[in-house]
């Protein structure tokens, strides 16, 4: 069965527990060239969605393995973007956080050409990191949940990013004072730009207990954990909906609450709730996994019975229609069922 949620959500689920608190080192990891990838190998059909899934698996699966061998997490994957967690109650998690963003950046840098039979494309990274606070929450009521992550942790590691070159890791103030004797460094605005990091620790030794499906099943829908297609392109609606954050866990609850059970309704896809220093955004699919004759139609169902509902929240959405690239991203220890292509960019 697929780990498409973090096991850390599945313990606190079981625990009773719906929100709390942990300081952690965090990492932003942005992948540049997953667009024009996708792009071309669309106009090849299932052909080209079999090349693309290869292609994200090469990359994905080494990554997240060594994210989670260094005691990291991933929260949440942002269409060629995620961002890690490495909770402090494990020794040197910000070491642990420093040789993962070495070693991303040295695995694009040795797989920078990614050839195929219709094309080569040339794939980039950046990296940020910071260290802080992280909020998390579980949302919903009855058997419909999603869940989240936030805090100066997740904002700070997203916005090192933004001082980034291609090839470049980046770390503010924060965590460059705990890692400062392991990399050499140089200023970068208000940022430090990291190099010739020294570290070679060991792996840490954690195992992960098998999600339950049950509980998955709270979180995501059943047609992608019995999943028997991993992806393809197909033709969605994607809803991108930006709010005003609210602070208060009741609220923002009771919004998104609200929202679960409208994408229930209309049988979408709640892919993902998210937080950054760009606010908070959801992520709604409509055609993927599950196919309708009349994706708009719906889509727009949908949103306009959203804004007829009373919330203390504001909001607004974009609403795009194409071809994307729907599927499993991850890897074997953490993944998502996503969609990625200009369509989902072009509606955010």
């Amino acid at each position: 069965m697929q780990n498409l949620i973090p096991h850390f959500i599945q313990k606190q689920y079981k625990k009773g527990y719906l929100k709390g608190n942990f300081t952690a080192s965090s990492m932003f990891v942005d992948i540049s060239g997953f667009t024009k990838l996708t792009e071309t190998l669309m106009k090849y059909q299932k052909d080209g969605a079999e090349i693309l899934t290869e292609v994200l698996n090469n990359i994905f699966n080494p990554i997240v393995k060594y994210i989670y061998d260094n005691g990291g997490m991933i929260s949440t994957f942002a269409g060629d973007a995620f961002t890690a967690l490495f909770p402090i109650r494990y020794k040197n998690a910000h070491l642990h956080a420093l040789q993962s963003a070495f070693y991303i950046n040295q695995f694009f840098i040795e797989n920078k050409i990614i050839k195929t039979k219709y094309a080569d494309f040339e794939m980039d990274v950046k990296v940020g990191l910071s260290i802080g606070e992280v909020n998390w929450g579980i949302l919903g009521k009855d058997d419909k949940f999603t869940y989240f992550f936030r805090g100066e942790a997740v904002n700070n590691c997203a916005y090192s990013e933004h001082f980034a070159d291609k090839g470049d890791i980046i770390a503010d103030n924060k965590i460059i004072e705990l890692i400062r004797d392991y990399v050499q460094y140089k200023p970068i605005e208000t940022h430090f730009k990291l190099s010739e990091c020294n570290l070679n620790l060991p792996p840490k030794k954690i195992r992960l207990k098998t999600l339950d499906k049950e509980i998955l099943s709270y979180f995501t829908l059943n047609e992608i954990i019995d999943l028997k297609t991993k992806a393809e392109f197909r033709n969605v609606c994607s809803v991108f909906i930006s709010y005003d954050e609210p602070k208060d866990y009741k609220t923002l609850n009771q919004f998104v609450t609200k929202i679960l059970e409208l994408t229930s309704k209309y049988e979408a896809y709640f892919n993902k709730i998210d937080f950054g220093d760009k606010g908070g955004v959801m992520l709604i699919l409509v055609g993927a996994p599950i196919s309708f004759e009349k994706n708009v139609e719906i889509a727009l169902d949908f949103i306009l019975d959203l804004k007829s509902l009373s919330t203390d929240v504001k909001w607004r959405a974009g609403l795009t229609y194409g071809i994307v690239y729907a599927g499993i991203m991850g890897g074997n220890e953490r993944c998502e069922y996503t969609a990625i292509g200009d369509i989902v960019n072009l509606s955010a």
